[in-house]
This record gives structure tokens, sequence and C-alpha cells, in this order.
């Protein structure tokens, strides 16, 4: 039997799934045009993708730091963004690069996300001393604090606090384009970079493209391979 490769896995695993999402919102533009315009466009068919999307993101991070980290993957309990960013964030090259959407925005969803390991001590109710492990934003030299992704604030609001107001707006009215085109973009780097690691230039040019982002060298290998038949 054929071995198969880590990258066809992953390809057949995540990124079949990610271009099924991408679909859906490449068809949404029937309605609203991809243009910074309309960013605070909002839709119940936004809130279901944006949803599907973050969901994707979570799963998609904990598999990539399971795979980096034998701790992570035997570590029980809940594991949060912060819990499995921060087994990926010095592992993925470029993944707070920027990206433009669709040919008409730029946008960089990782940006200015940073998170460190932090270990305390506690005493329980026996008197015994005891460690605890914290993974919290960290701090940047100028004493500022790195931030959580806005869009993933704006999704975990969308998902648990839908009628909730943030000021004088509704969350469900965060079910935007802007946040819809940011978690989409986080999607597509988290996955491309991982896909950088584990695969050849050659095997990423094989798989269906995205429609909304390109990659930049799998293009060019696309118009090599174009020219030489």
């Amino acid at each position: 039997m054929q071995e198969v490769s880590e990258f066809n896995i992953f390809a057949k695993s995540y990124w079949s799934y990610y271009l099924e999402l991408e679909e859906q919102i490449v068809l949404s533009k029937k309605y609203v045009e991809f243009d910074e315009t309309n960013h605070k466009t909002f839709s119940s068919n936004y809130l279901l993708l944006i949803q599907a999307i973050c969901s994707e993101i979570d799963v998609v991070g904990k598999a990539l730091a399971s795979s980096f980290s034998e701790d992570f993957a035997k570590e029980k309990g809940t594991k949060p963004i912060n819990r499995w960013w921060y087994e990926l964030q010095d592992k993925l090259p470029d993944i707070d690069k920027v990206v433009k959407f669709a040919d008409s925005y730029e946008i960089s969803p990782w940006a200015n996300y940073r998170v460190e390991k932090k270990i305390s001590t506690y005493t329980d109710k026996n008197g015994k001393l005891k460690e605890r492990t914290n993974y919290n934003l960290a701090v940047k030299d100028d004493k500022k604090t790195y931030e959580t992704p806005k869009w993933w604030n704006s999704y975990n609001k969308i998902k648990h606090h839908r009628t909730d107001f943030d000021g004088d707006e509704v969350n469900y009215k965060k079910a935007n384009l802007l946040n819809l085109s940011n978690s989409i973009a986080a999607l597509f780097t988290l996955e491309t970079e991982y896909m950088k690691l584990i695969g050849t230039l050659e095997e990423r040019a094989s798989i269906s493209q995205s429609q909304l982002f390109e990659m930049e060298d799998v293009t060019n290998q696309l118009i090599k391979n174009m020219f030489e038949k």
C-alpha cells in the first residue's frame, strides 16, 4: 500500500473543507460587494459562516499545536485560543503577514497577537504548594499589551452574547463583512503557512487554489508550469 504523505492528509482533511467555506463566501458576493464601504453590512448568512469558520480555526489550531508539541497533545482540559496559539506563534513563518481579500483590501488577521507562558504558585485547600500555568497576552517593550484578534472577540460575542449590547450596538451586528473577511483570512493563513512546512512548492501548486487569496510563490509556479507545457 502506497504511503500517504502528511501534506496530502492535511490537504484532504482541512484544505478541502476550507475551500467549501470559501465557496459560500464567494457566492455571497452576488448580494454584497467585497468593498471596505460594506464592512458593517451584516446578515444571518454571515453569522452562520463566521461561526463555522472560527470553529474550524479552533480545530485546525489545536491540530497543529498537537503536531508541534507532544505536551499539548497529551494535555487534558480546556485549550482556549491563547493556549494553542502559544505553540504556533514561533513555528509558522509569516503567520501575521498581510493578505489581500478578493483583490479588494488588505488584511493582517493575526497581527499584534502574542502570548506568553507564566507559571505561578498557589496553596491548595490541603496547604500544599502547587504550580499553575497560565497563557496570557504578552507585554511589549513599551509596556503595552498585545491584543486578542478583534474578529475573534466578535465571534465569541456573536456566539455567546448575541443579543447583548456593546455600547449602542447589538452584538448580532458583528456578523458583518469585516469580521467575515478577517476570519476567513485567518484560516487561510493558518493553513497555508502550515502547508509550507510540510509540503513542497510542487505539492502546494497541485491542489485547488483559493478564490479569495493568493499564494504568490504558488502562483508563480503555476505560471511557470503553464509556459513549460
